[in-house]
């Protein structure tokens, strides 16, 4: 069944490449042999790299984190109406029917990224600001990786996964239980899920449970061995402490999502912001006016 999933995944992931954007040219790198293929994977409503006038601060966002990330073999940027058509064909049509119906922004992009990921790469959000190649903390066996979260309202136990950044190797079964879980979600079946969960499809809690369910402890930062898939790696999302990092440059913003950033805590290396300065972003360019709470055109 596993299989068959996989080959499911690849074939819908190919037929969607007209979607694809190659970034600008870089030295040919050598054959990769990491576990999880150099694509880089985005989704919005609209494809900004086709429509960047929609939201320039966004495009232009995901054409830099395409110019820091070198070597890669796919960059892939999905619309709804092409997110809709991936979850069906790698998933199932009534899947893509809940996310055609899902009337919240953030959490048809979480069902999206999933089907996305399904035939493996590296999903983005297209506000997350890259710093660096982040691939070059991670060792070659790594199969599985994300983010713990940044404790937002009180303590949290455990954290949430924060899926703004997953990287996955194609067919890896987190994320098919991570599809199965939006299913049962919408579907009402799996009480505990819906009450976890609450009133909407929050994919930070639905990738810690899946990923907790398959592992069969908690999330911990550092890599965690799980044969015999292979290995996952979980970076720490945390404000920015310049006295660790202090070749990062702090954010000139507003608000309360400045400056929090994503770092390697064992190699002491901060390779991302968790949301890019932008008009449509949580932290907002300073002077600008503009409300720091999250917009209709994030959610």
């Amino acid at each position: 069944m596993h299989a068959l999933w996989l080959l499911a995944a690849a074939a819908a992931s190919r037929a969607l490449r007209c979607t694809a954007q190659p970034g600008p040219a870089a030295a040919a790198p050598g054959p990769s042999t990491r576990r999880i293929p150099d694509r880089l994977l985005f989704n919005h409503r609209v494809n900004l790299l086709k429509r960047p006038k929609r939201d320039r601060d966004r495009a232009a966002n995901v054409r830099r984190t395409i110019g820091l990330v070198h070597g890669v073999s796919e960059v892939q940027f999905l619309d709804d109406d092409e997110c809709s058509t991936l979850i069906a064909s790698t998933h199932s049509q009534r899947l893509a029917s809940y996310f055609d119906e899902e009337p919240i922004g953030m959490y048809k992009s979480d069902i999206c990224r999933l089907a996305q990921l399904a035939a493996g790469g590296y999903y983005l959000d297209t506000d997350l600001e890259v710093l660096r190649d982040f691939r070059t903390t991670l060792p070659e066996e790594v199969d599985f990786v994300s983010v713990i979260a940044f404790q937002w309202i009180g303590p949290k136990n455990p954290n949430e996964m924060y899926n703004a950044f997953i990287g996955a190797a194609a067919g890896h079964p987190v994320v098919r239980r991570a599809m199965d879980m939006c299913l049962e979600y919408y579907d009402g079946r799996n009480r505990t899920l819906v009450t976890a969960l609450g009133e909407h499809m929050r994919g930070t809690m639905l990738m810690r449970m899946a990923y907790e369910e398959w592992a069969g402890e908690e999330m911990a930062s550092g890599p965690q061995v799980r044969p015999p898939s292979g290995l996952s790696y979980f970076w720490d999302e945390e404000r920015l402490n310049q006295d660790v990092y202090p070749d990062v440059v702090p954010q000139e913003g507003e608000g309360t999502n400045c400056n929090v950033a994503v770092v390697d805590r064992s190699q002491q290396v901060a390779l991302f912001f968790s949301h890019s300065v932008g008009r449509t972003t949580s932290c907002r360019p300073r002077g600008s006016g503009i409300s720091a709470s999250r917009s209709s055109a994030e959610l």
